[in-house]
């Protein structure tokens, strides 16, 4: 009963915390009854300008960590051998929803790269799906977070055995939401990206 107690008033000061009210620039509610109505508002202006600037920061950093990402896998795709590129393709199920859609279809992935796919429907928010090939090359299609960050929860899977010789490795899709019982099948690349060899989804 005691420890019962204990983490139900830990969960009201939890509470207490949670509304408790914030000042600007990490201030303290007596810090910031000290001030004057004009400093207030200074203080209100210079934390909008911080909030903002670490924003742009954050926002920066991320754009640089994508575009190295990106970079990563164009040297990847240039230099890539026999059997390190697949093209996958997801087929939905027969009795998919109406206006059920994958975009891309069709997609190249090198080995270590992993790409979103969008589940799109007639009615209903667009959902989110990831296919991956590991640095082993084996291939995986994925669920997703809501937000679409990133892969998340289980996986259908097709091993780098399965597609070697010429194979096309067909899978079941058991996972991947609104894809059940469709088809996932992926084969080694024999196509060209061209003089460049970028393929399209990275230029």
């Amino acid at each position: 009963m005691g420890k019962l107690w204990s983490i139900l008033i830990l969960l009201v000061l939890l509470g207490l915390a949670a509304c408790a009210p914030s000042y600007p620039l990490g201030m303290s509610e007596a810090e910031w009854n000290a001030l004057t109505p004009e400093q207030q508002q200074e203080a209100r202006v210079a934390d909008a300008e911080l909030k903002r600037a670490k924003a742009e920061q954050k926002a920066a950093e991320a754009n640089a960590r994508a575009l190295e990402q990106r970079n990563k896998l164009i040297e990847q795709y240039r230099r890539a051998g026999k059997g390190d590129i697949a093209e996958c393709q997801i087929i939905p199920p027969e009795n998919a929803p109406a206006g059920l859609k994958v975009r891309p279809s069709e997609v190249t992935l090198v080995r270590g790269e992993d790409r979103r796919l969008t589940l799109t429907k007639d009615f209903g928010s667009p959902e989110y799906l990831w296919a991956r090939r590991g640095s082993g090359g084996d291939i995986e299609l994925c669920g997703s977070t809501s937000s679409g960050s990133g892969p998340a929860g289980s996986c259908d899977r097709i091993t780098s055995l399965s597609i070697g010789f010429g194979q096309v490795a067909k899978k079941e899709i058991v996972w991947a939401p609104g894809l059940r019982n469709g088809t996932f099948e992926c084969q080694e690349f024999k196509g060209s990206f061209g003089p460049s060899g970028i393929p399209p989804h990275l230029l």
